[in-house]
């Protein structure tokens, strides 16, 4: 009898996995052979492929960090993507873009708090971005006027 080799094993259900779309389960699997060998270029070919799947299924959902960060580990797997590249780029920019918009139009609804929720969001991956930090001071300051004037009810 040939000794069973556990690497193959782990890889095997990783391409399994991956086949059955179970891409999160089949990184799993795949990670366990590439601790040991990370070199390994089929566990690579299949890391790559499931992580990029699994980014694009969040992206799908409109979960851009996350796709951001699936697309940053398909690079882990494989430097040449290009595809990566241009996915976190749209990520970044989808997610800044969605959530200052939303700002806006919480503010234009005099929804200040809602609107500085949505710009601090945008400020913790960007703080440069567009006026964002000026946005949420204005409406921070607006929110304080509005707490005196109540108080002074």
């Amino acid at each position: 009898e040939e000794p069973i080799d556990q690497m193959t094993i782990y890889r095997d259900a990783g391409i399994d996995l991956y086949k059955e779309k179970s891409y999160e389960a089949a990184l799993i699997e795949l990670d366990k052979v590439l601790m040991e060998d990370p070199n390994d270029v089929i566990a690579l070919e299949y890391a790559y492929k499931a992580s990029f799947e699994y980014a694009m299924r969040l992206l799908e959902k409109d979960d851009y960090l996350s796709a951001r960060d699936g697309f940053a580990m398909a690079l882990k797997y494989n430097q040449d993507c290009q595809k990566c590249h241009q996915y976190i780029a749209h990520c970044e920019r989808t997610y800044k873009e969605t959530h200052y918009k939303r700002g806006m139009q919480y503010f234009d609804r005099e929804m200040l708090e809602e609107a500085i929720y949505e710009w601090m969001l945008v400020s913790a991956e960007d703080p440069n971005y567009k006026k964002v930090d000026y946005l949420i001071k204005k409406a921070d300051a607006i929110l304080k006027k509005l707490h005196v004037l109540k108080e002074k009810q």
